[in-house]
C-alpha cells in the first residue's frame, strides 16, 4: 500500500529546554535527561487538507484533559420548549412552522434560524423535551432528524446550492435544548471544497477512492480504529483537530443525505448516538460540534460526519491553522473502544 505513505505523514522530533531555577515540576520529572527536560513531539498531517496537528509526548502523559462548562443557568427559560412556539421566527410561506410533526406536543419542529447566515438557515429541534446533555440522546429522535435534513438536502441540492448540516451542544450553543442547524452555501464550504481538491488528485493518483483508502489503512492498523458495522466506519482520525475527534464514515459510495437509504439514515442514527454518549461517559466530554460532510456529486468523496469535542483554540489554531492536541487519536480510541464494540455493533479489529 504504496498510497499509505501519502495518507499517513508523520515528523517526530526531540526539543529541550532547561527546567525553572526552582526545579522540574513533578509531571515533567520523568522527561528529565541530566540538566535537560527533553519532549518529544509528533506532528501529522491531516489525510484530507494541508493542516497539522502537533503532539507534545508530555502532554499527552497526563489524564484526559477535556475542559468543562457548566452547560445551561438553572432557571432560564428554553425558547424551544413547547409553550414558547411563539418566541421563535416564523417561515415566509407557512406563516409559522416550516414543519412539525405531531402536535400535543409535538414531535420534531423545523423553523427559520431568527439570525440566519446561511441561505433557507433553519433550526431542527428533534424533541419537545428540554434536553441537553448528551446522556440524554435519543437513536429515535435524531433519525426522525436526518430523514428531515435528508429532504432539505435534496431540496438544496436541486436548486444548485451546497448543503451545510451541524449541530453545536454545550458551549457554543445559544440555545442548550437539542437542534440541528441546517441551510445551504452557493459554493462548497471552504474545508470541504479542500478536501474534494485533495480527494480527487488522490484518486487520479492511485486509482482509489480516498476515503476507502482510510478506511483500508487504519483497519489494517486497528489502533485509530473504534468500531465498524456493515455500513459505517468509526475511528479517531490520524491527525486530529483537537481532543477526542471522531469520524463516522460511509462505507457505501453515497457522498450525501440524499442518496441514503431509510436503513441507512438508521444505522447513522444510532451509532451517532452512541458515540456520542461514550465520549460523554468515558471521556467527560460535554461540549461538542458535529458537523456533516456531503457534495452533491463527486465519486473521490464520501459522505461522512466529523465530531470535535470543544477545545481552546488560540493563536496556532485561530491565527495559523496548526492543531495543538493533548490527547493522541490511539488514546481516544483504546478509551471508546471497548464500549462501542461491546455494544450491538461489530469490533473491527478484523478486516
Amino acid at each position: 500500500m504504496k498510497w499509505a505513505e501519502e495518507l499517513l505523514v508523520e515528523t517526530r522530533e526531540t526539543l529541550r529546554v532547561l527546567p525553572p531555577l526552582e526545579g522540574t515540576p513533578p509531571e515533567l520529572a520523568e522527561f528529565q535527561r541530566g540538566s535537560l527536560i527533553e519532549q518529544k513531539v509528533v506532528s501529522r498531517k491531516d489525510y484530507l487538507s494541508d493542516t497539522w496537528c502537533h503532539m507534545n509526548a508530555s502532554r499527552a502523559s497526563r489524564p484526559f484533559t477535556f475542559r468543562s462548562w457548566s452547560v445551561e443557568a438553572p432557571g432560564r427559560a428554553c425558547t424551544f420548549c413547547p409553550g414558547s412556539e411563539a418566541l421563535t421566527a416564523r417561515d415566509v410561506d407557512t406563516g409559522g412552522d416550516t414543519l412539525r410533526l405531531g402536535d400535543h406536543p409535538w414531535g420534531l419542529r423545523l423553523f427559520p434560524n431568527l439570525y440566519p447566515w446561511l441561505q433557507g438557515h433553519q433550526n431542527i429541534v428533534e424533541t419537545s423535551s428540554h434536553k441537553f446533555t448528551l446522556g440524554e440522546l435519543d437513536a429515535e429522535e435524531e433519525v426522525r432528524a436526518l430523514r428531515v435534513m435528508r429532504e432539505l438536502s435534496l431540496r438544496f441540492l436541486a436548486g444548485g446550492l451546497f448543503p451545510v448540516i451541524f449541530k453545536n451542544q454545550g458551549f457554543g450553543a445559544s440555545i442548550f435544548h437539542f437542534h440541528w442547524q441546517v441551510g445551504a452555501l452557493r459554493r462548497p464550504p471552504t474545508r470541504i471544497y479542500r478536501e474534494m481538491v485533495v480527494a480527487d488528485s488522490f484518486a487520479h493518483r492511485w486509482g482509489l477512492n480516498m476515503f476507502d483508502a482510510i478506511i483500508e489503512a487504519e483497519r489494517a492498523r486497528g489502533v485509530r480504529l473504534i468500531v465498524e458495522t456493515s455500513t459505517l466506519f468509526v475511528l479517531a482520525p490520524f491527525a486530529p483537530r483537537t481532543n477526542g475527534e471522531v469520524w463516522l464514515i460511509c462505507k457505501g459510495p453515497m457522498v450525501n443525505l440524499g442518496q441514503c437509504r431509510e436503513e441507512d439514515l438508521s444505522s447513522l442514527a444510532a451509532l451517532l448516538v452512541d458515540v456520542l454518549k461514550a465520549l460523554n461517559s468515558e471521556l467527560r466530554v460535554e461540549n461538542l460540534c458535529v458537523a456533516l460532510n456531503q457534495v452533491p456529486e463527486d465519486p473521490a468523496y464520501r459522505l461522512h460526519l466529523k465530531v470535535l469535542p470543544i477545545k481552546s483554540w488560540a493563536g496556532a489554531e485561530r491565527g495559523l491553522e496548526e492543531y495543538t492536541v493533548e490527547v493522541p487519536p490511539e488514546q481516544v480510541a483504546a478509551a471508546l473502544r471497548p464500549v462501542l464494540g461491546g455494544r450491538r455493533f461489530v469490533s473491527a479489529s478484523k478486516p
